[in-house]
């Protein structure tokens, strides 16, 4: 099994490098852009979380200092944030024809 696969790794030096197929850069960039549009979604849920919850703690600071009560505007945002909470990533999911892989 040894010499097999010191044959094979000999042999694969010698071979020319592969080329990356049109098919292969497509799918690279399809993901890629995928991936990018994804984590632009995710940045946004995060940053309108991090909105929220600065509004929480200006609202509750405020009530503490001046003991009055805002909880309409309080309840109103712990609903916006469970609404994001409850927004499920979108997962990315692409086949790929194992025979358009080996170029056949």
């Amino acid at each position: 099994m040894y010499y097999t696969l010191q044959y094979d790794i000999e042999e694969a030096k010698n071979l020319p490098p592969s080329e990356v197929k049109r098919l292969e850069y497509d799918l690279r960039e399809e993901w890629n852009e995928k991936s990018i549009m994804s984590l632009k979604e995710r940045i946004y849920t995060l940053e309108e979380a991090i909105d929220i919850l600065s509004q929480e703690v200006e609202i509750t600071s405020t009530m503490l200092k001046d003991g009055t009560e805002n909880d309409q505007k309080f309840e109103e945002l712990n609903k916006r944030l469970e609404e994001l909470q409850n927004q499920k990533p979108q997962v990315i999911i692409q086949g790929i024809d194992k025979k358009s892989r080996r170029g056949k």
